[in-house]
């Protein structure tokens, strides 16, 4: 009796704990995503993207906004979700692998960028209110890059990103956003 309570004691603190790996800003967002690709790791990148929890959050959230039947809402789950596991993982490597492999065409040291701005629009007309969009600027020697159109949204789990579109030389301004 004594071991279980320690037990489910030592699962709780755990539990705990391992919660302050949430996400709970768009700026912590923007240095964890810096810190990924220092490390030039998909497994690191992978803790801060969508997974499959966060996929059946998103898939259920739309099916409970629109008006689709009960029979069609289990198949367009189910669809959803088997797609999401069978390719979501390879897409999203995919993705890691050629902003990493651009960076260095373009003559960049991963493990040398630094932090500059995370600049973002959250909850846009065109998006979810609980989404947002941005550009996230670093430097790299004396000359500033960005990580393109980025895409995140926040889940029960924290920030997560679903999308990061393109690496650019340059900083971007946020004139774009402001028009969102």
């Amino acid at each position: 009796m004594t071991y279980r309570f320690i037990f489910i004691l030592q699962l709780t603190f755990i539990l705990f704990f391992n919660s302050s790996a949430q996400i709970l800003s768009p700026d912590e967002l923007g240095h964890k995503l810096i810190n990924a690709f220092q490390s030039t790791s998909f497994d690191t990148y992978k803790k801060i993207l969508i997974d499959s929890n966060d996929y059946k959050e998103t898939i259920n959230d739309f099916l409970k906004r629109n008006s689709i039947k009960n029979a069609q809402k289990k198949k367009m789950f189910n669809d959803a979700v088997k797609k999401f596991s069978d390719s979501g993982e390879i897409k999203y490597k995919e993705q890691f692998n050629s902003l990493v492999q651009k960076g260095e065409q373009m003559g960049i040291k991963w493990t040398e960028i630094k932090f500059q701005k995370f600049q973002f629009v959250e909850g846009s007309p065109s998006q979810l209110d609980n989404s947002l969009t941005g550009f996230l600027n670093f430097t790299y020697e004396d000359s500033t890059y960005n990580l393109y159109l980025i895409n995140a949204t926040k889940f029960k789990s924290g920030y997560k990103i679903t999308w990061v579109t393109s690496l650019l030389k340059g900083s971007f301004e946020n004139s774009f956003l402001n028009k969102q």
